[in-house]
């Protein structure tokens, strides 16, 4: 009987702790309206309130993770907003390429039932045209969300 007991508060307290240590946010990441499965690394985040520290976390497609303490942080009252960052590698026959990308998020992404980020690369000539006189940067993120607006193209 207290074997039964033990082993069911053993499995309990295991169950409790699994699921205690991770986070799930609903996050897709697409680059040039492709779906990225493979090629995304250097997957971090750094918050406005300790801007210099990384701070490294799992992503799966469709799945950003985070640990317990990564996700206290980031919804705690001292972090307004953050930055997810990602390296992404093409290859194509001729040469290798790596782009460095950034996306400034906050605290409502985990409200929201999902977040799809479109990176427009501008790398590829045609997302340029398309996009380029909304930014500065080498590239553009669109989030799309419930009720969100989309950017228009020029032609």
């Amino acid at each position: 009987m207290k074997r039964t007991i033990l082993c069911l508060l053993f499995v309990c307290f295991c169950s409790y702790k699994v699921s205690g240590q991770e986070h799930h946010v609903n996050l897709i990441i697409q680059i040039n309206d492709k779906l990225i499965v493979d090629g995304l690394q250097e997957i971090y985040i750094k918050t406005d309130s300790i801007e210099s520290e990384r701070i490294y976390v799992k992503y799966v497609p469709g799945d950003l993770i985070l640990t317990d303490s990564v996700f206290n942080l980031l919804n705690s009252e001292n972090t307004e907003s953050f930055k997810l960052y990602f390296g992404y590698a093409t290859h194509d026959k001729r040469k290798s390429e790596y782009a460095y990308f950034s996306v400034g998020l906050s605290k409502q992404i985990f409200s929201l039932p999902y977040l799809i980020l479109n990176v427009y690369d501008f790398r590829d000539k045609k997302y340029r045209k398309w996009y380029q006189s909304y930014t500065k940067d080498d590239f553009l993120v669109e989030r799309i969300s419930p009720n969100s607006g989309v950017y228009i193209r020029n032609h």
